[in-house]
């Protein structure tokens, strides 16, 4: 089978992409990686099939019977290659693992870049013209008219005055008329004023460029977890590997957990508390068992559903760990970091330095006698 090229030949992968085709890529790379672990899979599988004579075509017979195993050495040998390759599966499993988070938290990290250029172009053109024309008549017409006698009586009236005097002797009169006719013409013409203006304006602005670059952290937070359980027996319950020797150890049913977690983000390091032992008996025996530092234990992250209930947790701290066997860890201090999600899925695993990509000593349990409920964050 072949794998179509991702991208197109003749496309520079990163040129031009932003971060988040960059993780598509990577998950599309992931994805295609694990469909070639599969085929290995089936391939085993049907060496499998071959070597016990179940390998058959639609009619029944055998598809190749030169390659069915004649003795119970030679089936035990067929089987022990599938566990090889089984195991070596396993590990590249592993190393997607660890890259797919990796990538999760690369997708958590944003930059955002913005640009702002203006120009304006403002023309005003005005134009007036003003005409003035006045004409202006006045005529007044003034009648004053005034009597004079000894005795004095006066009246006075708007447009007329009369005023009469009367004394001891009598007759005296004097009569004053005076008329006047003033007209007065005005005409004044010519105002024209014509103004025009125009005005350009170009305003250019650049430079608003801000790049931003926000990381998501998980803060802290006050999620809570209790339980105390140990159970012998765990078979399809139980994967432990280690790194040195690389060893891939299936529960079975002699095998044993025994955890205590008193785990609270929110209270004091004198209120936290967690162990973990895992014993294997022969033929391939290991014990592992590690106990927390509680001044160092630290609730990393709240994990919530779809619905936003939080169902798990991540806690990571330090501690020391003991042991005996092949492949087990024994050293003072260690890293630890622990996933627990509801109700009974556990990963635990040991570094022996905090920057250790892969870990040192990694236990996968799901024990059937165990139950939890992790407590609301605030």
């Amino acid at each position: 089978m072949t794998f179509p090229n991702t991208p197109p030949d003749g496309i520079n992968p990163i040129d031009g992409l932003d971060p988040e085709q960059i993780a598509l890529l990577l998950l599309a790379s992931i994805a295609f990686e694990e469909l070639g672990l599969a085929h290995i899979i089936n391939a085993e599988a049907e060496k499998l099939q071959g070597a016990i004579g179940t390998l058959v075509d639609e009619n029944g017979d055998p598809i190749n019977p030169l390659i069915q195993a004649g003795s119970l050495a030679e089936l035990l040998a067929a089987n022990r290659e599938v566990e090889k390759m089984l195991r070596t599966v396993i590990k590249k499993e592993m190393l997607l693992q660890f890259k797919f988070e990796n990538i999760l938290e690369f997708l958590s990290t944003t930059s955002s870049t913005t640009t702002t250029e203006t120009t304006t172009t403002t023309t005003t053109t005005t134009e007036t013209t003003t005409t003035t024309e006045t004409t202006t008549t006045t005529e007044t017409t003034t009648t004053t008219e005034t009597t004079t006698t000894t005795e004095t009586t006066t009246t006075t009236e708007t447009t007329t005055t009369e005023t009469t005097t009367e004394t001891t002797t009598e007759t005296t009169t004097e009569t004053t008329t005076t008329e006047t006719t003033t007209e007065t013409t005005t005409e004044t013409t010519t105002t024209e004023t014509t103004t025009e203006t125009t005005t350009e304006t170009t305003t250019e602005t650049t430079t608003s460029t801000t790049e931003t670059t926000t990381t998501t952290t998980n803060d802290p937070c006050d999620c809570s977890v209790g339980f105390t359980f140990s159970q012998t027996g765990l078979v399809g319950q139980s994967t432990v590997t280690t790194l040195s020797p690389a060893r891939v150890i299936s529960g079975g049913a002699g095998d044993t957990l025994t955890m205590t977690v008193d785990v609270c983000g929110g209270c004091t390091s004198d209120g936290n508390f967690l162990s973990y032992t895992y014993t294997k008996p022969a033929p391939q025996p290991i014990t592992q068992n590690f106990t927390a530092d509680s001044a160092t234990i630290t609730v990393e992250e709240c994990l919530f559903d779809e619905l936003g209930v939080v169902i798990g947790l991540v806690v990571s701290g330090q501690g020391a760990a003991t042991g005996s066997g092949s492949g087990h860890v024994g050293a003072d201090p260690v890293f630890f970091t622990l996933r627990l999600v509801e109700s009974n899925a556990i990963t635990f695993e040991i570094r022996l330095n905090e920057s250790d990509v892969v870990p040192a000593y990694s236990g996968v349990h799901t024990p059937t006698s165990l139950s939890f409920d992790v407590g609301e964050c605030s």
